[in-house]
C-alpha cells in the first residue's frame, strides 16, 4: 500500500543553533528485520515508504552517538514523523609542557578554524600541564605558542576519551 511513510529530519545543535546533519544512515527495522536503509539529504531529511506496522528507526553516522527510536506505529494511510537530534562524539587532549615559561597558548585547528584552545599560565619546575575537552572527533593541527616560539603538530587524531600530546619547547 503506497502513501504510508516514515519521514523526518536529523539535526545537531552547534552553539545553540539547530543544524541539519547530512549523510546519516537511517535504518528502518521491524523487530530484528531490516526493512530499509537510506541516507539523509543535505538538509538532513529522509523519507521511506512502509506498510502499516510497528517499526524502530536507527540513526548512525561516524563521529556521532548512534540513536534509535522504537515503537513507531504506522497505521493505514498514515505518515509518521520521527525527527532526531544527534550528539557529536568528543574527546579531550591533554599533556605536559616541558621547559615552559610565560603564558603558552595551545590551539586545536581544523584548517584555518580554531576548534578549541587553552592558555597555560601556571608552571612548576619548568613545566606545566594542560587539558582541552569537548573536541569533536577528527584529525587536527595543534599549535602551541609562547613569546618567541611556536610548535606545530600535524595530523593529531582526537578519539573518544583522553588523547595525550606532550609539548616541549
Amino acid at each position: 500500500m503506497q502513501g504510508l511513510a516514515i519521514e523526518g529530519r536529523v539535526s545537531e545543535t552547534v552553539l545553540g543553533v539547530s543544524l541539519p546533519v547530512s549523510g546519516v544512515i537511517v535504518t528502518i527495522l521491524s523487530g530484528d528485520t531490516e526493512i530499509s536503509t537510506l541516507e539523509t539529504s543535505l538538509l538532513g531529511t529522509y523519507s521511506v515508504d512502509v506498510n502499516p506496522g510497528i517499526y524502530s528507526v536507527k540513526f548512525e553516522k561516524a563521529g556521532y552517538a548512534s540513536d534509535q527510536t522504537n515503537d513507531v506505529t504506522v497505521g493505514s494511510g498514515e505518515t509518521k514523523t520521527v525527527n532526531k537530534m544527534l550528539s557529536r562524539l568528543t574527546g579531550s587532549l591533554s599533556g605536559t609542557i616541558s621547559k615552559g615559561s610565560n603564558p603558552i597558548t595551545i590551539k586545536v585547528m581544523d584548517g584555518e578554524n580554531e576548534v578549541a584552545s587553552v592558555k597555560v599560565t601556571t608552571f612548576s619546575l619548568g613545566g606545566g600541564v594542560y587539558s582541552i575537552s569537548n573536541i569533536p572527533l577528527g584529525t587536527y593541527s595543534v599549535v602551541a605558542t609562547k613569546t618567541g616560539a611556536t610548535k606545530t603538530f600535524e595530523n593529531v587524531v582526537i578519539n573518544e576519551g583522553t588523547n595525550l600530546l606532550n609539548i616541549g619547547f
